[in-house]
């Protein structure tokens, strides 16, 4: 069952803040990916304003689309909105509940018909729901299986940077042929690994 958010995180002026639902952008870069990556980049997607005046409050109530589990959002964190300029943003983090970021899931179904990014917080904060604590803070995806694995080269990217364990004892372990494909041209390289190291 569902715990309402305010039970945990209690925000007494909602309409103070603007709802970022951080979502898939143009470029098809994945704000999780983004976030799992660096926090510095993370922050950057919560200052980029393009070119319109999306958070036009105090502060921004920040959520990170969790695409491997729809309907579930990742807490991104709270921030004060500084300044405003023409198409960005000088946002500083606020402490409240910082221990939660990356590891609070929160259920919220995508409002219907939705456009844009950025939502009044007051219409809906009795709406989001907890579904999961984390242990940690979230580092990515865990191992997915041999047959599954069929990732962007900018995911694996974050896996590598990140030494993620259940990955790295997988594949260190196992020989066989891979395969890489560059959408750019359509161009494929099949190659091997048959040394100690494994894939």
């Amino acid at each position: 069952m569902d715990i309402p958010l305010r039970q945990l995180l209690s925000i007494n002026n909602p309409d103070q803040y603007k709802l970022h639902l951080a979502c898939r952008n143009n470029n098809f870069k994945e704000p999780l990916d983004v976030f799992v990556r660096s926090w510095k980049e993370w922050v950057e997607w919560n200052e980029w304003g393009e070119g319109k005046n999306d958070f036009n409050r105090k502060y921004i109530f920040s959520l990170i689309d969790f695409y491997h589990d729809k309907g579930n959002w990742l807490f991104g964190g709270m921030f004060e909105v500084q300044n405003r300029a023409k198409g960005r943003y000088k946002i500083s983090q606020i402490d409240s509940y910082s221990g939660y970021i990356g590891r609070l899931l929160i259920h919220y179904p995508r409002p219907y018909g939705w456009r844009g990014r950025s939502f009044k917080l007051e219409n809906s904060y009795k709406s989001l729901n907890i579904s999961q604590i984390l242990k940690e803070r979230y580092e990515g995806q865990e191992f997915c299986g041999y047959e599954s694995i069929n990732h962007d080269f900018s995911y694996l990217e974050i896996i590598f940077k990140n030494n993620r364990p259940s990955w790295k004892s997988a594949l260190q372990n196992i020989k066989g042929v891979y395969l890489i494909a560059d959408r750019s041209n359509g161009k494929k390289y099949v190659g091997s690994a048959y040394g100690d190291s494994g894939i």
